[in-house]
Formats: structure tokens, C-alpha cells, sequence
């Protein structure tokens, strides 16, 4: 018996790639709810994931200057 099962379906999805969870929406829910394509600066996930990269930028400055300073002792 090869017949396909009646509850298998196929739909286009997206995630966000800096969720913790990866969580596949339905592309239909995303044109319909439209949170990540228009007002993603206003998306929680975003705004961490922005404060996160910024406080890693910051902390690496200060180790390179910290390194550069050593150099000259």
C-alpha cells in the first residue's frame, strides 16, 4: 500500500534565525500577520538580539584595547 497519508501536508514556512526556538510559521500567517516583514524593529526577539550584538561589540573594543595596552609594557 503507497497511497499518501491524509494528514500529511506540505506548506511553506519561515523562522527567525535568532529565536531561541526555532519555530516554523506558516508563510500564509506571516503575509496575514505580517509581524517580520514590515515592523521588525519592534519584534522583541529583535531588539535583544540587537542588544546583545552591541554589548558583544562593546566588550570586544575593550579587549583590544586592553591587549594593546599590554603591548606597550
Amino acid at each position: 500500500m503507497n497511497a499518501k497519508c491524509p494528514f500529511l501536508e506540505e506548506l511553506l514556512v519561515a523562522y527567525c534565525s535568532v529565536c531561541p526556538v526555532k519555530k516554523m510559521i506558516a508563510k500564509d500567517q506571516l503575509i496575514s500577520q505580517n509581524p517580520c516583514e514590515t515592523d521588525y524593529a519592534n519584534c522583541p526577539i529583535f531588539k535583544e538580539f540587537l542588544a546583545k550584538q552591541t554589548k558583544e561589540a562593546k566588550m570586544a573594543i575593550m579587549i583590544v584595547r586592553a591587549v594593546n595596552l599590554t603591548r606597550h609594557f
